[in-house]
């Protein structure tokens, strides 16, 4: 392949990854919003206030847990169809990618997860000798401070639905694509990006990106999508089991 074929496959490449990650944002919240509208009967433009508000909204107005799980669901829903179908399409990537058994790959997933912890770990221990503090999604901490085992019923999602979702697309199929046609340094970075611009909780974005980082080679190390999945269960659980254990918090 010449020099501008590869800068011109480079640049399809990521502008086919970005545009598929605003897709599924968009398409999350659009249908999110209809779902919502139609079985609570509420004005379009007040459910979109409240949603586009979690946990920066009043406690009265917040959104309760059977409504978290709808966006979750969508969510999920959305990365699955969306990257499955792109990813399919584009074939099963095989050049030059070890495939492991699957015990090597669980091994290497909870391997990079607890890697990405004991880094987060380091992280906040640094920041807070500047005084400032690692925080979790607003939408988390607010519907924790209302109701534990509200947040506490949603764990199959934030746990295990959620993280397989976002793996099938963002490694799956984001991190595969930019592999076979922008190369290795281009297709971590990006999809690592990627995959922490899609939390919208920028005041942690580079945790997010490290967390990509990691995942991402966890899959190239092992040719399977079931180590970055199993690291990324890691991390949710160990996360959401740490926030439940240590709320409330002491006076």
């Amino acid at each position: 392949m010449s020099a501008s074929a590869a800068r011109r496959s480079t640049w399809l490449g990521a502008l086919e990854t970005v545009a598929a990650t605003v897709s599924a944002a968009l398409g999350t919240a659009v249908l999110t919003l209809a779902w919502l509208t139609l079985a609570q009967g509420q004005p379009a433009s007040r459910v979109l206030a409240r949603l586009a508000g979690v946990g920066a909204v009043p406690s009265e107005e917040a959104l309760g847990a059977e409504e978290i799980r709808a966006v979750l669901a969508t969510q999920a829903a959305v990365l699955v169809v969306l990257g499955g179908l792109l990813g399919w399409r584009g074939g099963r990537l095989r050049a030059g990618w070890p495939r492991s058994g699957v015990a090597a790959a669980a091994l290497w997933g909870a391997g990079a997860g607890v890697a990405a912890l004991a880094m987060t770990a380091g992280a906040s221990l640094l920041l807070r000798g500047f005084g400032l503090e690692l925080q979790e999604q607003r939408w988390v901490l607010a519907l924790l401070e209302r109701d534990p085992d509200a947040l506490r019923s949603l764990s199959a999602w934030i746990v295990v639905a959620g993280p397989v979702a976002e793996e099938v697309f963002f490694r799956g199929y984001v991190f595969r694509l930019l592999f076979l046609r922008a190369g290795a340094c281009a297709s971590y970075l990006l999809s690592a990006t990627l995959f922490a611009a899609a939390h919208f909780h920028f005041v942690v974005f580079p945790v997010y990106v490290l967390y990509g980082l990691l995942l991402a080679h966890a899959y190239r190390r092992t040719g399977r999508l079931l180590a970055p999945v199993v690291g990324h269960v890691t991390i949710n659980a160990v996360a959401l089991a740490s926030l439940l254990a240590t709320w409330p918090p002491p006076a």
